[in-house]
């Protein structure tokens, strides 16, 4: 089977620990294809994957996009650093969305639209009220293409959330990404997440090892729903 993966810094890995390598240890002997960048938003995904002819032939495909369209307007700071094109509004977002999935689908036989996870790990804050917006956004368009289906990530986490107490540490700086760009281990990245007193992730938005592991078990269950996943890597 032949899996890709579209999204920004959550797909790639970096910062934190990636999902993604834990996918290609429980699924040997398929092709999985990864075309995560960090910084992008919906805008700059698919002007990347128009401009690069990404949208290739695939048996699943993933797109994992939209944090970074309100991670903008949370750090002006980190926005000036990567200068992603960000959707202007809802309105924006949701156009853009629909192109790229107007570009991926016929390409894939089956497309999976994956919810936005959060900003900060306390998600009473603004910034998770407006994701849960583009969430609904996401879920709504994923209904007008019949070979996509909507993964409420979203939906698991808050639920892992719910008898924890949150952190309301928040990545706004961009040398403290690049600082964090620098742990290049799983243990590393859990032990500053551990000082920061989050519990999914290194930094609010990316993930430690506990968070890579819900994401991969999440995304297998849709690859082989019918085999049991197991934890091969070491977190």
């Amino acid at each position: 089977m032949k899996i890709i993966f579209y999204g920004d810094s959550l797909t790639e890995g970096r910062p934190g620990v990636s999902f993604f390598k834990n996918l290609q240890a429980q699924l040997e002997g398929h092709e999985l294809i990864n075309y995560g960048k960090g910084g992008d938003t919906v805008t700059s995904l698919y002007q990347r994957i128009i401009r690069d002819d990404l949208a290739l032939p695939s048996d699943l495909a993933f797109l994992w996009i939209g944090t970074n369209d309100v991670l903008a307007k949370v750090s002006p700071s980190i926005k000036n650093y990567l200068n992603p094109p960000c959707a202007r509004d809802h309105e924006e977002f949701a156009d853009y969305y629909k192109m790229t999935l107007d570009a991926l689908c016929p390409k894939s036989k089956k497309l999976i639209a994956v919810s936005p996870l959060f900003i900060g790990e306390d998600l009473s804050n603004e910034w998770n009220r407006e994701l849960e917006e583009l969430a609904n956004i996401i879920r709504r368009l994923s209904k007008s293409h019949k070979n996509t289906e909507y993964l409420d990530l979203r939906r698991i986490f808050v639920k892992e959330l719910a008898s924890k107490k949150p952190s309301n540490y928040v990545l706004k700086s961009p040398v403290r990404l690049m600082v964090d760009l620098a742990l290049d281990s799983p243990e590393k990245v859990n032990k500053k997440s551990a000082e920061r007193g989050l519990c999914f992730t290194l930094d609010g938005i990316h993930l430690n090892g506990q968070g890579a592991e819900i994401v991969a078990h999440a995304f297998y269950s849709l690859v082989l729903p019918e085999n049991r996943f197991a934890h091969s890597i070491n977190f």
